[in-house]
């Protein structure tokens, strides 16, 4: 992966492990793109994926025969970025969390500024990603990001009660939310 800064590289690798269907007998090898499965999940609002990129949030994008490098490139281009502030400007961790949660959906900026308020850090829910908003995530800290993750549970966890297609993922969801927990070290 050649594409990003070394932060974005390393939030890359955590979502494509997360995203990415292999064939039988080559998990985790990204060496030869027919190892990669394209998948269309029954229930799965995103439709055909690979990657992790999903037909219904990338339209005009080829999603069955796109190949690992134009996936990192959708990624850094259209995800790691957040009205022109790419992650990289946020405190450890939030950004990180902010972009597998822009990939695996739901909102998180409003989420970002949710938490930082539960900390007492001032911040309008709802408002543009702006200097504002990064500098209530900075004054929450670790207890805010741990809010941050919490909410993103709280949110799978509401899918699966309203939709009972959902409930199918919350297994899934809730392993990555952990797995994400302990990517930017903050126990949940």
């Amino acid at each position: 992966m050649t594409v990003g800064t070394a932060r974005f590289q390393q939030a890359c690798w955590f979502v494509l492990t997360h995203e990415t269907e292999f064939h039988t007998g080559h998990y985790g090898d990204y060496s030869e793109e027919a190892f990669v499965r394209t998948e269309c999940v029954p229930g799965d609002t995103g439709g055909t994926t690979r990657y992790g990129i999903d037909a219904a949030g990338n339209p005009g994008v080829d999603v069955v025969n796109l190949t690992f490098d134009q996936a990192v490139a959708i990624y850094w281009n259209h995800y790691w970025r957040i009205q022109n502030h790419p992650m990289d400007d946020l405190p450890a961790g939030w950004g990180e969390v902010m972009f597998d949660i822009r990939v695996n959906g739901g909102d998180p900026v409003s989420m970002a500024q949710r938490a930082a308020r539960m900390t007492g850090a001032v911040v309008t829910i709802g408002a543009p990603l702006d200097q504002t908003s990064i500098s209530a995530m900075q004054q929450a800290g670790s207890a805010g990001l741990k809010n941050f993750l919490h909410l993103r549970q709280h949110r799978y966890d509401v899918l699966a009660q309203m939709h009972s297609n959902d409930a199918q993922f919350l297994a899934g969801w809730t392993a990555r939310n952990n797995d994400l927990a302990k990517f930017v070290n903050t126990p949940i």
